[in-house]
């Protein structure tokens, strides 16, 4: 029973994390880019 609770739990915070990550739009491969020559 505990174990069930425990997984139940784990797979909420996994799509509490996805959920909140998937409000972000992506990078470009151009933005990638350019914000790599901006670090170097």
């Amino acid at each position: 029973m505990a174990k069930d609770r425990i997984d139940r739990d784990e797979e909420d915070l996994v799509r509490l994390y996805l959920t909140d990550i998937g409000q972000y739009v992506l990078l470009t491969k151009d933005d990638e880019v350019r914000l790599a020559k901006e670090i170097e």
